[in-house]
């Protein structure tokens, strides 16, 4: 069975560095709730035709 100073060692040596999540990809159009669409490809909203991504509107 393992010491608990052997138990502290392994876990000090087991964590991972966490990584930054993602950047978003994908958004929603808060004026109709269409979606998703990619956020490279699609400033405006295609169900719309006159509503440009904006702080409103849900990023994935």
């Amino acid at each position: 069975m393992p010491t608990s100073q052997e138990i502290s060692t392994s876990s000090k040596h087991s964590s991972k560095p966490t990584s930054p999540p993602p950047p978003p990809q994908f958004w929603y159009c808060c004026s109709c709730r269409y979606g998703p669409m990619t956020i490279i490809l699609t400033p405006a909203c295609v169900h719309c035709n006159d509503h440009y991504r904006c702080g409103n509107c849900k990023l994935e």
